[in-house]
């Protein structure tokens, strides 16, 4: 079982809703600042990830990641991290390709997330 901490939420819509399995259950920042949007996830033993998934959010298509690994359960030896990573970049559209009528005709952006369930991140995928 993971232990979430970190970051500043609303009260009506805790961190702790991350953590049950029902997607209609959501956490909200208390706002947009970066010291408010971190998370912590803290595992009780060693495991194997093959991807790192996060979703459905509201994120805009302007939001970017920071993954950071640490050695101890205090969080104050990081053995690595990702940088920080922006998707977007990697999906802007050659203008030229883009129809007239196609949502992302004005951002470039290929649409990456689906109206219902909202944006799913897929933070990495481990080989």
């Amino acid at each position: 079982m993971a232990t979430l901490s970190g970051g500043s939420w609303q009260s009506a819509l805790p961190l702790s809703n991350l953590l049950t399995r029902n997607l209609t259950k959501v956490a909200r920042t208390s706002d947009l600042s970066l010291g408010s949007t971190k998370l912590r996830v803290s595992l009780a033993e060693i495991d194997i990830f093959h991807a790192l998934v996060l979703g459905p959010t509201n994120l805009t298509v302007n939001y970017a990641y920071k993954i950071t690994w640490f050695s101890d359960a205090s969080f104050t030896t990081p053995i690595d991290n990702t940088g920080w990573i922006n998707p977007i970049e990697a999906s802007v559209v050659d203008v030229f390709d883009i129809p007239w009528e196609a949502s992302y005709f004005w951002t470039g952006v290929r649409p990456f997330d689906d109206d219902y369930r909202g944006i799913w991140v897929v933070l990495s995928i481990f080989r």
